[in-house]
């Protein structure tokens, strides 16, 4: 925290990190080198230096208004935590020009930087003081290596009408994979479909709050079939591809939010309650 500011005129930061695009992985050490200069000398209660993570999120919450009705009002918060901090000059004098080199060690379980639209941001950043000097961070998470055999997967939202599967390769991808599938159809009664579609959604939500804070984006879509006319007893398999678009929004779970992709498939009737299967994937950053 500056107390004052070298005789009037404030202090000329500099931060270099070891690696130039800012990118690293959870447990990696990052390496930065801090130069404050000014041309004089003034007093100080502390200036210090380290890593932050900051996680910024919308909430829900309900409010009544003069007529007794509810009404819902979203807003925005943010926590900031220190991992690590370094003292660079305690309370008293800090020369002109001085230089400080740290290595702080991003913890093995910090969630993967995130850009979205109700979770916006979760980052680390270097350095935070009254005068702030903020260089980002890209924490990338890698796949965990546990979803990754070939499998049919079916969670229909009904027991009826049609029976519906994803086989899929692995349920790990990595932001700017195809995610390549079969959905695979078997009707027991007639249906008259618009189109059958297979989709990619992000599902956001954010759990504190008078009510939990949802929204699904559409990020990817295609259409297997145009105005199919589904029989009893004659199954129908679609080959599809997705690419999984590099947003900048891997899965996340640290418990106030949650980000999920799904895979969804839907017999679109006209007219009628869809019909649906969807499949949670896991989406990491590289």
């Amino acid at each position: 925290m500056v107390f004052g500011l070298f005789g009037g005129k404030q202090i000329d930061i500099s931060i270099q990190l070891d690696r130039p695009d800012g990118a690293y992985a959870a447990g990696d050490t990052v390496v930065a080198q801090i130069s404050l200069a000014a041309e004089k000398t003034g007093p100080v209660r502390e200036v210090r230096a380290g890593l932050v993570r900051e996680h910024r999120y919308q909430i829900v919450d309900r409010r009544r208004d003069s007529d007794g009705d509810y009404q819902d009002n979203y807003e925005w918060r943010t926590v900031e935590t220190w991992i690590t901090r370094e003292a660079l000059a305690a309370e008293g004098e800090l020369s002109a020009n001085c230089a400080f080199r740290f290595g702080w060690q991003i913890p093995s379980d910090v969630a993967a930087t995130y850009a979205g639209d109700i979770v916006k941001v979760t980052v680390d950043q270097v350095m935070a003081r009254d005068q702030n000097e903020e260089v980002e961070l890209k924490v990338v998470a890698p796949a965990p290596g546990v979803y990754t055999q070939p499998g049919e997967f079916c969670e229909m939202n009904n027991d009826s009408g049609a029976v519906m599967r994803f086989s899929l390769p692995t349920l790990e991808f990595v932001e700017g994979d195809t995610v390549q599938g079969r959905l695979s159809i078997e009707p027991s009664q007639s249906i008259d479909a618009r189109e059958i579609r297979v989709e990619l959604m992000r599902h956001e939500q954010v759990n504190p709050g008078d009510r939990t804070n949802v929204k699904q984006k559409l990020m990817q879509r295609v259409q297997v079939a145009a105005s199919p006319k589904l029989v009893p007893g004659q199954p129908l398999t679609y080959d599809f591809a997705l690419d999984v678009p590099a947003a900048g929004s891997p899965s996340h779970d640290v418990g106030d939010t949650v980000v999920t992709w799904l895979l969804v498939g839907t017999i679109d009737r006209p007219m009628r309650g869809d019909f649906t299967v969807s499949q949670w994937i896991g989406v990491y950053a590289r």
